[in-house]
């Protein structure tokens, strides 16, 4: 049964969603006009309150977009994690795997925040920020190679540099982010479908 105590969100909660609120329609300017058009006054406006309003709950638009990525770089290492975790538990081949975690990452990167980091992430000045983002960046590639090994060694996957071929779909999802801003509105699991498509011909 709702009580009257657990129906009403706490301050914390309220400032959070708040919080969110900022952040995903920085997000969604960023990726639509670019970061350095975007400008806090048309974004305060945008969420129907005053510039000072804003510096409650962030320091500025670096600040914003740190937080923005942050969130990005979150959600790849939970989907990392969910995939691993599987592992002991899965029958799927290398190839199939490989495809799971494909499609995982052109969904996340179709989110406002996932598009985010990777249009972008070079507006950041933070090198903290620069070296989390190449480290995140290496594990994903690391993932992606151990389902690629793991392919080449059930014969699901034949190919001659798995790096070069990981470099390849990951590069394929990120032009994807460009062309969806450019293009319009296609569901991310068609879009990895039909991606992965033509890299498993290769195979």
């Amino acid at each position: 049964m709702t009580t009257w105590g657990n129906s009403i969100q706490s301050r914390a909660e309220q400032r959070e969603l708040k919080r969110l609120a900022i952040l995903r329609a920085a997000a969604q300017s960023f990726n639509t006009i670019g970061y350095h058009q975007t400008n806090l006054n048309q974004l305060a406006e945008t969420l129907g309150v005053t510039k000072p309003a804003l510096y409650r709950y962030v320091e500025g638009k670096q600040d914003i977009l740190r937080q923005c990525l942050a969130i990005a770089m979150a959600e790849v290492h939970e989907v990392i994690d969910e995939l691993e975790s599987e592992e002991e538990h899965s029958s799927l081949n290398g190839r199939d795997r490989l495809k799971k975690m494909f499609v995982r990452f052109a969904q996340m990167s179709s989110d406002d925040f996932g598009a985010c980091l990777i249009l972008s992430r070079g507006a950041v000045a933070d090198e903290t920020f620069r070296e989390e983002y190449n480290k995140t960046a290496n594990e994903i590639m690391s993932a992606m190679g151990r389902f690629v090994e793991m392919g080449a060694a059930d014969g699901s996957i034949q190919v001659n540099n798995g790096r070069l071929l990981i470099a390849a779909m990951l590069g394929a999802i990120n032009e994807a982010v460009y062309w969806q801003q450019r293009e319009g509105r296609i569901a991310p699991e068609e879009i990895a479908e039909q991606v992965f498509g033509l890299f498993e011909n290769r195979f």
